[in-house]
């Protein structure tokens, strides 16, 4: 798992695809991360290698969204288009901003 503190914004990338079969190992790792967050107005988690999505990827995010707003976070996830949509039909754009590369250029 990487962090980088940049401009406000603290950036997680797992480096492992984030679903049902690892949502365990990863969800202790990503609050432990976010405990590095200091002095930051939001957090970007990076999702755009992860392909396979489950609700084990939903119920981690969720929590992670509930977790950022206790320490007065925003959550951003930055996703494939693909995942986006997929993301999409569960709401999850209101306790979050998804985003992809194309919307970052």
């Amino acid at each position: 798992m990487k962090t980088k503190n940049q401009k406000g914004i603290f950036k997680i990338t797992p480096g492992l695809e984030l679903n049902a079969s690892t949502a365990a190992k990863a969800a202790p790792q990503l609050q432990k991360a976010l405990e590095k967050a200091d002095g930051a107005k939001s957090v970007e988690i990076d999702l755009s290698e992860t392909s396979s999505f489950d609700s084990g990827t939903i119920k981690l995010l969720l929590a992670l969204a509930q977790d950022c707003q206790n320490r007065g976070l925003t959550l951003k996830i930055q996703a494939s288009r693909e995942a986006k949509q997929f993301l999409s039909l569960f709401n999850l754009q209101r306790r979050m901003s998804i985003i992809t590369q194309e919307d970052s250029e």
